[in-house]
């Protein structure tokens, strides 16, 4: 499936070559691409080509190379179907997750990097899940507290993606076990 959208960030288009989008199924990354300038129609705009075989419900992430952000859009699959024109194309909405009303994280993660012993702190806090660089989830813990500890500690070094859902939403971070 093609998709072609622009991005908004809390209303506003974004502006830059910056960003990459990713389409995920669940938690299986199934394409991502760059946002890329089009002159004649001075926008950015994702050409996004999504894999897949079945009809099967398709989110949507943003991430700048720091911070990772989860769309409340989704499309649905469909093999050879095309999703928005670069004169129509698809607006797909994000928002500074993760961030309270006055700009600061509501969920702290510490110490990042580490050696594999995260601690995760954040208000209401409901679950937790860990996703390697295959898109493989690792981790997934239902919880109730404010304060809670990963240890990733027998896992392979590198990056991993903590998705952490709380009373006010999702926040996506990037892990780095070293």
């Amino acid at each position: 499936m093609l998709v072609t959208a622009v991005v908004e960030m809390d209303g506003d288009e974004l502006r830059s070559e910056e960003y990459e989008l990713a389409a995920f199924v669940g938690d299986e990354c199934r394409g991502s691409v760059r946002l890329m300038y089009v002159e004649p129609l001075d926008r950015y705009v994702a050409f996004l080509l999504v894999y897949g075989d079945e009809p099967e419900e398709v989110h949507f992430v943003l991430t700048d190379g720091n911070e990772v952000v989860c769309s409340g859009d989704c499309l649905t699959y469909a093999p050879d179907g095309i999703e928005g024109t670069p004169t129509e194309p698809v607006t797909l909405h994000f928002g500074t997750l993760g961030l309270n009303e006055s700009g600061q994280d509501v969920v702290n993660i510490f110490p990042n990097p580490s050696d594999g012993i995260f601690s995760i702190e954040g208000k209401g806090v409901r679950k937790i899940e860990v996703v390697d660089a295959y898109g493989q989830m690792i981790l997934s813990k239902e919880t109730q507290n404010d304060f809670e500890r990963i240890d990733l500690s027998g896992k392979a070094d590198g990056l991993y993606l903590l998705r952490v859902v709380t009373s006010n939403g999702i926040t996506t971070k990037q892990l780095i076990k070293k």
